[in-house]
């Protein structure tokens, strides 16, 4: 109901918040969203993006915390964990059944990685359902899920109207480095087609169209946040959708906002 972030914001904890499952997963949609998944932490490969790395952090610590007496899970959610199952389950069924032949070595690295990658969403969805404590924790996860994606949303405007390409500093981030290369702009009758900090324009439209949603029902029910706060990221958002040029991105906003 409208006001209930008031009372959700008053129970906060900030230190449990950085440690906790809050923090990681905050981090995991920073990483996810504004790093170009091109970018990799060297010595890991194609699949050592930093969030595939956070993800299986979480899924780490979801495991350890549900075999530990006492842990800081708050309640167990058998849907997710029969859905989480199902999607792993399957993985590891067509993981085994490729390796019953020879498999050239460009296909296993590729079966190796999409594994990795799947268990990293499972431990993020886990973490997620099962370690949030209250909806005051739900949306400050929620406020950095639409805040990566308001901000994507500016990456992709400033490439479509002045060429600006704000994805390319991740060449200059630490330990990172990339494993491809990445076109963040593109060609479309004339008009600059943006990708945001993604690696495909229908890519950077729909990610940012099913943000849509959750940015607007944080601007009107989020009343501990300012309305310029509230109503400027579904703004970008917003604004951010026709600039992919993509049919893909508009039908994503209308199915988001219906």
């Amino acid at each position: 109901r409208p006001g209930i972030a008031l009372t959700a914001e008053a129970g906060s904890n900030g230190r449990r918040d950085r440690a906790g499952p809050v923090g990681i997963i905050r981090a995991y949609a920073i990483l996810l969203v504004l790093i170009p998944p091109t970018h990799i932490i060297g010595p890991l490969g194609a699949v050592g993006t930093p969030a595939t790395v956070i993800g299986l952090v979480a899924l780490m610590l979801w495991g350890v915390a549900i075999l530990t007496p006492g842990h800081y899970l708050v309640r167990t959610v058998l849907p997710v964990r029969l859905v989480m199952a199902l999607l792993v389950g399957t993985i590891l069924s067509s993981y085994a059944v490729l390796h019953v032949r020879h498999v050239p070595g460009a296909e296993l690295l590729a079966s190796d990685r999409s594994l990795l990658q799947v268990l990293s969403w499972a431990g993020v969805a886990l973490l997620a359902a099962e370690g949030l404590r209250s909806r005051g924790e739900l949306y400050r996860v929620l406020r950095t899920v639409v805040a990566a994606a308001a901000a994507m949303a500016v990456v992709g405007f400033l490439q479509f109207r002045s060429g600006i390409d704000l994805a390319t500093l991740a060449d200059h981030i630490p330990g990172l480095q990339a494993n491809a290369d990445l076109v963040s702009i593109q060609d479309r009758q004339g008009f600059r087609r943006p990708a945001g900090t993604a690696t495909h324009p229908i890519e950077f439209g729909c990610v940012i169209a099913m943000a849509l949603p959750l940015a607007l029902h944080l601007a009107r029910f989020d009343l501990a946040r300012s309305p310029l706060r509230r109503w400027l990221p579904l703004a970008t958002i917003a604004l951010g959708i026709p600039v992919a040029v993509s049919r893909s991105a508009v039908l994503a906003a209308v199915v988001a906002a219906v």
